[in-house]
């Protein structure tokens, strides 16, 4: 189990900062997620989150074509 600290608490983004990063909509973003597609995820209660690495991970994915 990993415990949260400050610093991996502020490195995670909301589904809107992620589709502004990716600069696709917050729909299309929700899809791939539903689709099992997107980016990894974890939710804290009900809010949806992405952590840095995982973004990271899908863009360069992206790139490789994985």
């Amino acid at each position: 189990m990993h415990l949260a600290t400050q610093e991996n608490i502020e490195a995670c983004f909301s589904t809107n900062e992620v589709a502004k990063k990716l600069k696709v909509s917050q729909k299309h973003l929700i899809n791939l997620r539903k689709l099992g597609t997107g980016p990894a995820y974890f939710r804290v209660g009900n809010l949806v989150r992405y952590s840095a690495d995982s973004i990271d991970n899908f863009i360069n994915g992206q790139k490789n074509g994985v």
